[in-house]
């Protein structure tokens, strides 16, 4: 059974569960059980292939999704690039939510903004006082889009680094997930 086979025919009324979750060899393997009631349970053997990236935890879902175009997958394919800065702000704590606000935006909660920004909250405003340095790396548009907010607010410059063609996707369980290569699907006996 083909992923998307089985996203489009889960009846999301129906009680949906993840469990057993385990690693093979490089793939990260998870049972979908859904049950409708005491009567047509059915269990699902899902194999994430050549999983890079696992944020998942057992528990009911509400929602199964399988994507080739992600936010999350921005990371993995495209131009990436770093942003470097070359002043010192009048407000560090501006720049600091401004950064925020775009990563936000552009990833739409999927990743934290400490993955794309170079420097924790503990270390911003000294790392920005010092008036020059890497200020984030990531998807050259996220970081283009970076630039571009904080013109006026500092002094930046978007250095492409190289590009990424992973040829991944994404499956989504809620808010957990998991990127990998291809996704295969057995139903199991219940």
């Amino acid at each position: 059974m083909d992923i998307q086979a089985l996203v489009e025919g889960i009846s999301w009324h129906e009680h949906a569960v993840l469990a057993a979750m385990h690693w093979e060899e490089g793939t990260f393997v998870f049972v979908l059980e859904t049950s409708l009631g005491d009567t047509n349970r059915r269990r699902f053997r899902i194999a994430c292939v050549d999983a890079v990236e696992v944020e998942l935890v057992p528990g009911r879902i509400e929602e199964l999704d399988c994507a080739t175009e992600h936010p999350l997958l921005l990371q993995h394919s495209g131009p990436q690039a770093d942003l470097f800065f070359s002043s010192s702000p009048n407000s560090p704590g501006e720049i600091f939510l401004a950064a925020h606000e775009v990563i936000d935006r552009m990833l739409q909660g999927w990743r934290d903004p400490r993955q794309i920004l170079c420097h924790g909250p503990g270390q911003f405003a000294s790392v920005l006082a010092r008036g020059h340095g890497l200020l984030a790396r990531g998807p050259a548009v996220l970081v283009e889009a970076l630039g571009r907010r904080l013109q006026g607010l500092l002094e930046v410059n978007a250095v492409h680094s190289y590009r990424k063609d992973d040829p991944l996707i994404v499956l989504t369980a809620d808010s957990g997930y998991v990127v990998c290569a291809s996704v295969e699907v057995t139903e199991l006996a219940a």
